[in-house]
């Protein structure tokens, strides 16, 4: 992990998109004001995603489980909290994308204004009015990180977000590129599970290494509860 250093020990940290939700069914942006929360089949996701952790949790103990403050995240940490007999916690840089004017549009039309206008595809330019960059972004995730690996030293913690979250973290941790998302995708279905491992660099004494271990494992859901998803967001 760049530019990271003081390194002592590994932090566990399991990066997990939310549920199915009202907004992923209207293929709309939803921010923490709008957001309908979860669907019923969202519901009986996190339902199966906390009896999947709890499990987990016997073997490898979880000792924090955080959340964005977007109902449809926080509804479905809140089930894997309860079994797990811990409380949702909330880290501000841990958030969603703030959109702006464009919260309540459709991804379609956020995707064609895009195309149409280049100057909207960069980093360093907001997509509506009110709304924050993807730097901007991307360095507000990198500083739950940085926070997150520096509390929890020798932990494993939970992290439930959107793509936004889990991409922008991929970014940081993977210390990619600005221009990466215009020549890569990741598919992060819902309740799909991304794991890294922060562990002491064998290379450089002090400093750290981000090491993917899983990603968008959703092996806990079946049947019509096990969707692919291609959103562009959300």
């Amino acid at each position: 992990m760049e530019a990271m250093t003081g390194a002592k020990s590994s932090v566990r940290l399991t990066l997990i998109r939310h549920a199915e939700a009202v907004s992923n069914i209207e293929r709309t942006i939803r921010g923490e004001k709008t957001c309908a929360g979860l669907t019923e089949r969202g519901r009986e996701q996190a339902l199966h995603l906390a009896t999947r952790l709890r499990a987990e949790h016997h073997r490898e103990p979880i000792s924090a489980v955080y959340s964005t403050r977007v109902a449809r995240v926080r509804e479905t940490a809140e089930p894997v909290a309860r079994r797990l007999g811990l409380e949702v916690e909330f880290l501000e840089p841990w958030r969603y994308h703030q959109y702006g004017a464009a919260e309540g549009m459709p991804w379609t039309a956020l995707r064609r204004l895009r195309w149409e206008n280049p100057l909207l595809q960069r980093r360093d330019v907001p997509v509506a009015a009110g709304a924050e960059t993807r730097d901007r972004y991307r360095a507000s995730i990198r500083v739950a990180l940085e926070r997150l690996v520096e509390t929890h030293a020798g932990q494993h913690v939970v992290l439930f977000g959107s793509v936004e979250n889990i991409t922008a973290s991929a970014e940081v941790l993977l210390g990619l590129s600005a221009d990466a998302r215009t020549r890569t995708k990741m598919v992060i279905d819902h309740t799909g599970i991304t794991r890294w491992c922060i562990e002491p660099s064998p290379w450089a004494a002090g400093t750290r290494r981000a090491v993917l271990i899983a990603h968008n494992d959703t092996g806990h859901l079946s049947g019509d509860l096990a969707l692919h998803c291609r959103e562009l967001g959300g």
